[in-house]
């Protein structure tokens, strides 16, 4: 595996547990708990910015807007 389809996996698997993160999230949102929405925001942004996506998501909002 080369040094870019190792980047590739590993920004894909940050995706898919970025999508589990956000829904677990949601989930505690309906049942009334609070958590960190601004460490979850800024964390995004940060690995938007990584990837340069300048588009970010609201908590919860699983959908792919990119």
């Amino acid at each position: 595996m080369s040094g870019f389809q190792i980047i590739e996996s590993l920004c894909a698997l940050a995706e898919e547990q970025n999508a589990i993160i956000r829904a677990m999230n949601l989930r505690l949102g309906e049942l009334g708990v609070a958590f960190g929405e601004d460490e979850l925001a800024a964390a995004d942004e940060h690995y938007r910015r990584l990837l340069g996506r300048e588009t970010s998501r609201k908590g919860g909002d699983t959908s792919d807007t990119d």
